[in-house]
């Protein structure tokens, strides 16, 4: 380009001739203002603006590495999210099981060492002989009762738990049929294959019927009586003996719950 600029020149300055010593230089001057702008002003103004245009580039890129980085840690709030919401909802579960059982004081404890070798069996809460915790105490998840306590130590307790294969595990419970009726039993053992309570019932009564809950008696001295241990599945009548054996579905969720109740009678 240069060079057709200055063989531009040197054409016109043939075939006009060379007037006067200001026109040279006028010639001159033009030659060397073309050259300058050809060869240093354009250059630096294209490299202002590749340089201009290479940091809007590694900006953008800034941005979208934040951008991208902000997307794959998505999954981790979304985890975190939801294991918030489900501790306040176990909470307020707790909360609300509180104002139930006004009657009794209940101690919140955290379940802190469940074996996978002993998981149906028991589990490890995280208080002692030092926070009043006594052997036979109850324990219970946000939904109903899991167990109660077997073995005190100085800071922790074992509680056994109702899904135990132990069968001394017996727990005085009733038929809530109305409000005004209802028929005792006895918690016998735990139907690991089907996932439900063995209760035998102790009469025939016919107004028994399955979706019924089960609660405690007080009976039997250690269970306070009205806490809720499930809903009949499937009623098994006896023909050879007296009453009837019931099949309950828990209402506790055994498998999942890292805060428990554990209640005693109210100290006066």
């Amino acid at each position: 380009m240069i060079g057709c600029i200055i063989a531009f020149i040197l054409l016109g300055f043939i075939e006009k001739g060379i007037q006067s010593k200001g026109g040279m230089i006028d010639l001159g001057y033009d030659a060397f203002s073309m050259l300058r702008y050809g060869l240093i002003e354009q250059p630096m103004r294209s490299i202002q603006g590749w340089m201009s245009d290479y940091a809007d580039l590694w900006r953008v890129k800034e941005e979208n590495d934040s951008l991208r980085y902000q997307l794959s840690q998505q999954p981790l709030y979304e985890a975190q999210l939801l294991e918030a919401q489900r501790e306040i909802s176990e909470l307020k579960e707790h909360l609300q099981m509180k104002e139930t059982l006004a009657a009794f004081e209940m101690v919140t404890a955290n379940v802190m060492l469940r074996d996978a070798d002993s998981w149906d069996n028991q589990f490890t809460i995280d208080l002692g002989k030092e926070d009043g915790m006594e052997k036979n105490m109850i324990v219970l998840s946000s939904r109903g009762v899991v167990g109660k306590i077997s073995e005190v130590s100085q800071f922790t307790s074992k509680v056994k738990l109702l899904t135990s294969e132990d069968r001394q595990n017996n727990v005085a419970v009733k038929v809530s049929i109305s409000a005004n009726e209802s028929s005792e039993g006895v918690l016998q053992s735990y139907d690991a294959s089907r996932g439900v309570f063995v209760i035998h019932v102790f009469d025939n009564n016919h107004n028994i019927k399955e979706e019924m809950q089960v609660v405690t008696s007080g009976k039997g001295g250690v269970y306070p009586s009205g806490l809720l241990i499930g809903t009949i599945n499937t009623i098994e009548e006896l023909n050879n003996s007296i009453g009837k054996t019931i099949y309950v579905k828990p209402s506790a969720d055994f498998q999942n719950f890292d805060y428990v109740q554990v209640i005693r009678k109210a100290k006066e």
